[in-house]
């Protein structure tokens, strides 16, 4: 249940709640600029209600269902413009409707219109309620609006109004997107940037190191959770996980860390250490909110110790994950595949790793049968990113091109040298992560 990439929230549509409107463009952040609000204070409001947004007739539902459905494969395709267009025709048809403003703006936002794009944030955030009586559904749809708004106020320069209104938003519910655009604003004093490899003692035990990580990930916090929260960091636990095989002076650890207070999130470090050092490394993490159609899972394919005709055995791990987010109304899901090669030995007496991003991709598949009880997910040609897969011989790893992406690394083709895979994918420990 993964949050490693969370792809668009959007709302209910049409099927099963055929009177249902989309929501906003928090989703696409992670790939592309994302929209707009007002002022940096929420307008008193006096909205309509998520059952009075509703309400519409059976032809204007039929008609305004089309629009939305072309205008976000309008935006699949790059084609802001036209999907302006189809948005517009949608508000137009249903200008009661908070949640389908909101996504009206993120969709001019990125076909250039900015103007139009603060107008329709701003004019779905004032027919909102006022956040603290509403409804957690609707508090989610507020805090995506403000995200949009403070990505049009940093596309503008007004960064104090950015910073403010994506506060505003984490504080309505946390998210991991609006943090790392808050740390793109600058360190906050809630979440300080960090500057150095977390400090590990080799002399310590593996179970000191999972309560130091614990530590780290409480400060660091998640979408399941904001920064330093005592309720959430006091229910984390932890469990260790060991590799097959001996790794001589090389040892090692998967520390994998639990919260299940609130949402369910999992985070997992591989911990390598010899005689003289110690580092961690954050290899993924998974996150369910128990709504919204959002999951995911973590695999470890490959965790041993392999003899590759170094003077030490290297350690291997390899894990994979899936994260897809299905919008329920529309009948469409989104999704991400990744997969991770991490390399360890020993180098004048410390531990060193590689880190080789095996797979990157994105991928939207379409339900079939949507009205129906057991309809099923199908893939559409639509995926984008890259995949290779790997051998390990002596001394070496083999890559092989599965699917060729535009950000496929060249160092990760052919036949490549452990010794060459150190320097050219050095892994980042803990800290100089980010």
């Amino acid at each position: 249940m993964t949050r490693w990439m969370l792809l668009g929230l959007v709302a209910w549509l049409g099927c099963g709640d055929d009177d249902a409107v989309p929501v906003s463009g928090e989703a696409e952040a992670a790939a592309e600029p994302t929209p707009p609000e007002p002022e940096p204070e929420v307008p008193a409001t006096t909205a309509a209600t998520p059952r009075e947004e509703r309400t519409i007739d059976p032809a204007r539902r039929a008609e305004l269902r089309e629009a939305i459905r072309a205008g976000r494969r309008l935006v699949r395709e790059r084609k802001h413009v036209e999907a302006d267009a189809q948005f517009q025709r949608a508000v137009a048809l249903a200008p009661e409707s908070s949640r389908l403003r909101c996504e009206a703006g993120y969709v001019a936002f990125i076909a250039g219109e900015t103007d139009r794009a603060e107008q329709q944030i701003g004019a779905a955030l004032a027919q909102m309620p006022e956040p603290d009586a509403a409804p957690e559904e609707v508090r989610h749809q507020i805090a995506m609006c403000l995200f949009n708004a403070g990505l049009l106020y940093q596309e503008r320069g007004r960064l104090a109004d950015a910073r403010a209104v994506w506060e505003r938003s984490l504080a309505l519910r946390p998210n991991g997107i609006v943090e790392r655009r808050l740390r793109d604003l600058g360190a906050t004093a809630e979440a300080p940037a960090d500057s150095a490899a977390l400090e590990l003692d080799p002399a310590a035990s593996f179970e000191a190191y999972a309560e130091q990580l614990k530590a780290h990930w409480c400060a660091q916090g998640t979408p399941g959770f904001v920064p330093n929260d005592a309720e959430a960091c006091a229910a984390m636990r932890y469990e260790l996980l060991a590799p097959e095989g001996d790794g001589g002076a090389l040892q090692a650890r998967v520390v994998a860390l639990v919260q299940d207070s609130f949402t369910y999130d999992e985070q997992f470090y591989l911990v390598v250490k010899t005689a003289r050092s110690a580092l961690a490394y954050d290899v993924g993490s998974t996150y369910s909110p128990g709504a919204a159609g959002i999951s995911g899972d973590l695999q470890r394919v490959t965790f041993a110790f392999r003899d590759l005709g170094a003077t030490t055995p290297t350690l291997v791990l390899h894990v994979t994950e899936n994260a897809n987010d299905e919008d329920m109304g529309v009948c469409e899901r989104y999704g991400s595949d990744r997969a991770d090669l991490y390399l360890c030995g020993v180098d004048d007496e410390a531990p060193r790793c590689s880190h080789a991003p095996l797979r990157r991709e994105t991928y939207f598949e379409r339900y079939t049968g949507c009205e129906e009880e057991n309809g099923t997910y199908v893939a559409t040609e639509e995926v984008e990113g890259y995949r290779v897969d790997f051998t390990i011989e002596e001394g070496a790893v083999v890559f092989t091109t599965r699917r060729q992406g535009e950000d496929l690394p060249e160092s990760l083709t052919g036949r490549r040298d452990l010794a060459a895979l150190f320097v050219a994918h050095p892994a980042r420990p803990v800290g100089l992560d980010r």
